[in-house]
């Protein structure tokens, strides 16, 4: 199948037989969006809907064999990471993907625990671990949980991360308590002002005016 005519992308991530999430729904949503994805696999999951028994994951060195086989014959601009043992491996293939794909807008996924439950990361050390790779990152999307967990708001507000210069965030809403389910996006180069401290560490309330440009012109 030739793919010059096409707008490709590439997922790395896990493969999750219910097709709620990883390598499956991941390219299910690039289709839908007239993307042709690609995909490189980190873990074979074995779970349902409702159930997750184990990650067992693929070798790093297996990960880098799939991006540099793709790499002989694709060179893709757009490079979403999900689910990763650790930020071992994070970093490793953030560096293949920067190596094989240097013009490639590259997004993480983090995934802190699978919707039923089972936790990927618990402990401190591995937070501060993945804190400290999102600066190699163009955008990171986590929802309300994985941002908490990985003190992004807290480095913050230490000035330990500028967030919107350090890297773009989409703060996901999907996972929040509440009737409203809203997506918050901060750009890279653009910092948030701080009108009102507000009682949780690391949170503030802001007022921005923002310009959103799409293919057919930009809204104020």
């Amino acid at each position: 199948m030739k793919h010059e005519n096409l707008t490709l992308a590439l997922t790395i991530a896990g493969f999750d037989g219910s097709a709620g999430a990883g390598l499956l729904a991941d390219v299910k949503a690039m289709e839908f969006f007239g993307v042709y994805g690609q995909a490189v696999c980190t873990a074979l999951t074995v779970q349902n809907e409702n159930e997750f028994f184990s990650p067992n994951w693929v070798s790093v060195e297996q990960i880098e064999k799939q991006l540099e086989v793709l790499a002989k014959v694709r060179d893709f601009k757009a490079v979403k990471i999900g689910l990763v043992e650790n930020a071992f491996v994070l970093r490793k293939i953030i560096r293949k993907i920067r190596e094989l794909f240097p013009r490639a807008f590259l997004v993480w996924d983090p995934i802190v625990a699978s919707s039923s439950g089972f936790a990927f990361f618990k402990s401190q050390e591995e937070a501060d671990e993945l804190l400290s790779i999102l600066p190699e990152l163009d955008l990171v999307t986590p929802n309300q949980n994985e941002f908490n967990f990985l003190g992004i708001g807290v480095s913050a507000s230490r000035d330990e991360l500028n967030v919107g210069k350090d890297f773009s965030l989409l703060l996901k809403g999907g996972h929040g308590s509440g009737e409203e389910s809203v997506d918050i996006l901060f750009g890279k180069g653009h910092a948030l002002t701080n009108k009102k401290d507000l009682s949780q560490p690391g949170q503030f309330a802001c007022e921005e005016k923002v310009t959103v440009i799409g293919p057919k012109g930009s809204l104020k």
